[in-house]
């Protein structure tokens, strides 16, 4: 009649701004017998952690400070499509826009 069970973080139903609740909630007990989120929220993950993207794809440029929906970065959050030599209006003299300019990529 003395002992209670300890709390998990999984009595947390919401975390601070770019924190996200650790995936072992239900297991994770707290010290105290109330958790908190200092205790049970963890750093969301950001673009920064994706370290390629598919073909005809880019990191975002603003990857370090992109948060992701979980804590893991997917390439299909931070990735995106790579621009093209098709955004080009004209070329200096002496030069022409390649034919190819639809499907060649550039590079930043």
């Amino acid at each position: 009649e003395c002992c209670v069970a300890a709390p998990t973080c999984a009595t947390v139903t919401s975390c601070p701004t770019n924190k996200l609740l650790r995936r072992d909630s239900t297991s994770t007990i707290c010290r105290g017998l109330d958790c908190t989120p200092e205790e049970c929220c963890v750093a969301a993950g950001t673009c920064g952690t994706v370290a390629s993207c598919p073909t005809n794809k880019l990191l975002r440029r603003d990857s370090t400070s992109t948060i992701c929906r979980g804590l893991d970065c997917t390439p299909e959050e931070c990735c995106v499509a790579a621009p093209t030599c098709a955004t080009v209006t004209s070329c200096p003299t002496n030069k022409l826009l390649r034919r190819d300019s639809t499907s060649t990529i550039c590079r930043g």
